[in-house]
Formats: C-alpha cells, sequence, structure tokens
C-alpha cells in the first residue's frame, strides 16, 4: 500500500495508473514480499504549496483489505512553501 495524504485528498499509488484519487484504499501489489529494489512513485519537479504525509505500509493479512491492524507502515511528512 502506497498513499498520500495531500491537500486535494488522498491519492493511492497503482503499478497501472500511477497516483489515484480516493477515499478508499486501492493495493498497489498483493503477493508475497520480496526484495524491493529502489522504485520511482513521484517524479515531479514542484508540487502546489502545502503538506502532504507520503505513506508506504504492508499488510501482513493478503486479502485485497487494508487491515491497520495488520499493517506495518512508515511515513514521511513534506511542507511546501511557495
Amino acid at each position: 500500500w502506497v498513499a498520500a495524504a495531500t491537500p486535494f485528498g488522498l491519492y493511492w499509488y497503482t503499478l497501472n495508473s500511477g497516483w489515484v484519487r480516493s477515499d478508499a484504499p486501492i493495493r498497489v501489489y498483493g503477493g508475497p514480499l520480496f526484495s524491493l529494489p529502489a522504485y520511482t512513485v513521484l517524479e515531479i519537479s514542484t508540487l502546489p504549496a502545502g503538506a502532504y504525509t507520503f505513506y508506504f505500509g504492508c499488510d501482513m493479512a493478503m486479502n485485497g483489505s487494508l487491515d491497520l491492524d495488520r499493517l506495518y507502515y512508515d511515513r514521511v511528512e513534506v511542507k511546501v512553501t511557495p
């Protein structure tokens, strides 16, 4: 699961469509764990001013739902100023 809380709403990263605006969780990958090489999920030179929180999570229950009680995640907060 890869998500971004933005001033414009919640976005979820997908392999097929990139960032998708949705209030409902959208899974980026479902399957066994593997060694993940460096992978670009956002390549943009400017973001509109505001506060952004990016989340990367691994849900240990492979059932297609986001199970917060089985989720291991980290986040980074970014503030873009004009």
